[in-house]
């Protein structure tokens, strides 16, 4: 297992976030950190999770997925920090 990056930009006005959010969640243990970046514990590849996901994206919108090192510097919430410390333990 290990933890994604997943960040996003909707580039249609008034485009619902809901499939998207959907499509997130069911990739495996989520936190969303930011308005459109979520760190996600799962089995799948950032390839694999970017094919998955583009599913629910229309052809201008904006994806990035990667896989968070465990080198990793930033200044978070108390509870994404604490989210990230326990599932980068059980990876």
């Amino acid at each position: 297992m290990s933890i994604l990056v997943v960040s996003y930009d909707l580039q249609s006005p008034g485009q619902s976030y809901e499939r998207l959010y959907e499509a997130i969640q069911s990739l495996g243990v989520v936190h969303r950190a930011f308005d459109s970046v979520w760190f996600v514990k799962t089995n799948r590849t950032p390839n694999q999770a970017f094919e998955y996901l583009r599913q629910v994206l229309d052809n201008n919108d904006l994806l990035l997925v990667n896989q968070l090192s465990s080198g990793y510097m930033g200044w978070l919430q108390k509870e994404t920090c604490d989210w990230l410390s326990n599932q980068s333990q059980a990876v």
